[in-house]
């Protein structure tokens, strides 16, 4: 299979990303390959490695990315008024922050062992 016209490396990885959520939560990290994880992008197994040096390098990239993406939004709360409203709208960020981005969540809340 040869390399899609138009797409690019920063395209490919969100692929990637996306569709490795999507496996680990329906088959387990443990039960996904990279063969099967670069199937399912579109890619040949070794033009996956290009990416990622294996499975556990895709968890971490998938976990950081996560976690630095909530924090960010996290550390933004940090100025939003007294100890109370900072606390509501804490509250109110990490629920809707958990629904937006379940498959994510799920994975970490999981695979961060």
């Amino acid at each position: 299979m040869a390399r899609t016209a138009g797409s690019d490396g920063k395209k490919t990885r969100a692929a990637i990303h996306v569709t490795a959520l999507e496996l680990v939560v329906r088959h387990g990290y443990e039960a996904l390959t990279m063969r099967q994880m670069a199937g399912a992008v579109g890619l040949q197994a070794g033009a996956l490695y290009h990416y990622y040096p294996g499975k556990q390098a895709l968890l971490s990239a998938l976990v950081a990315a996560h976690l630095t993406q909530a924090l960010e939004a996290a550390a933004a709360l940090a100025d939003s008024g007294n100890a109370p409203s900072r606390l509501a709208a804490f509250a109110r960020f990490h629920i809707l922050h958990g629904v937006e981005n379940r498959l994510a969540n799920h994975v970490v809340n999981n695979e961060l062992r």
